[in-house]
């Protein structure tokens, strides 16, 4: 296998040129008679060669940045959703605090009208009584 001085891609032996960057490769005129459809013939294959390697390239990149895009995507759902999760539960707990209030609220109304209930019925019984003796 020969290298590239060029670029440095691994080419067969034989190649004129590099499969890589197309570049003519040096010491394989005299090691190999061709004829220009054959020099032809091997530049256009390094150049399809070339181009193929290119358009993966290109592919590749482009499946990266939609898999960069999708995952911060999915990371701004997910911080969205986490914010959304978050404002709920605080709604919730200040419900369940208005609830509890509201609850002690009415237990203090209960026991005071209770109180005065028993100190009305006592002072209605000290009455009744002072009126008997």
């Amino acid at each position: 296998m020969a290298f590239c001085t060029k670029c440095g891609v691994q080419n067969q032996d034989e190649a004129r040129f590099c499969k890589g960057c197309g570049a003519k490769m040096p010491g394989r005129a005299a090691a190999q008679p061709v004829t220009d459809d054959a020099a032809r013939r091997e530049a256009e294959e390094a150049a399809k060669q070339q181009a193929e390697e290119a358009a993966k390239q290109q592919a590749e990149e482009a499946a990266k940045r939609q898999a960069e895009e999708a995952a911060k995507q999915q990371a701004d759902e997910a911080a969205k959703q986490q914010a959304e999760d978050e404002e709920a539960a605080t709604r919730r707990a200040e419900e369940a605090a208005k609830l509890q209030a509201a609850e002690a609220a009415k237990r203090q109304a209960d026991e005071a009208a209770k109180r005065q209930a028993e100190e009305a019925a006592k002072r209605q019984a000290d009455e009744a009584a002072k009126r008997q003796a």
